[in-house]
């Protein structure tokens, strides 16, 4: 029902209002969807509708920084860029930050999980065995060779059934840094490289 304003009249709705009505009829069309194929939505999507619904006013900015709304190879593209823009203290800074908890994948993969330590421990080993060099992880890998698949998204994908919310606090760690600005999602197939380029500098 319409607010009414102090002279009794209703008070027309605001740019904020019509927005919040717009996102979350978003998240009530996906909970439709998901509800209408019998669907359980992933970690990721239900951060993106938990986002959708919220009463605070939220903004487009932020919601391209949603891992919901990534393809695999926005993810794998943001890992590199992540890595490329470690340098100077920054690493140390990731030295005494949190790890994001992959160990489980670690073993599954046939390495130790004594090597997710910090931060950095868990962005080097994603960069290294999830978007580098996935066919050393294919002959790792204990299990069904089916599972992992030799190619980075099916490698991506078997992390995120095994730690669904990494990419959620991957993200979050990094915005709150600061270090990248735009979200992988605004940018082209190739302007990703820039980070690179600039890493070299």
């Amino acid at each position: 029902m319409r607010e009414r304003n102090q002279r009794g009249g209703r008070k027309e709705p605001t740019v904020d209002h019509i927005k919040h009505a717009n996102w979350k009829g978003v998240a009530d069309f996906l909970d439709a969807l998901l509800k209408k194929n019998e669907l359980e939505p992933n970690d990721e999507l239900a951060h993106l509708l938990e986002k959708l619904k919220e009463k605070s006013s939220i903004n487009y900015c932020d919601l391209v920084w949603e891992p919901g709304l990534w393809t695999t190879m926005v993810k794998i593209h943001f890992v590199r860029e992540v890595y490329w823009s470690i340098k100077g203290d920054r690493k140390s800074v990731l030295e005494n930050t949190n790890p994001l908890g992959i160990k489980t994948f670690m073993t599954k993969l046939g390495y130790s999980s004594n090597q997710e330590k910090s931060l950095l421990d868990s962005i080097l080993f994603l960069r290294k065995r999830v978007v580098a060099h996935q066919d050393t992880t294919y002959l790792s890998y204990n299990g069904d060779k089916n599972e992992v698949g030799e190619s980075k998204r099916s490698v991506e994908l078997l992390l995120q059934k095994t730690k669904a919310d990494y990419m959620i606090e991957l993200v979050s760690h990094i915005r709150r840094l600061g270090w990248l600005i735009e979200s992988p999602i605004l940018r082209s197939k190739t302007q990703y490289m820039e980070a690179f380029r600039q890493s070299k500098k």
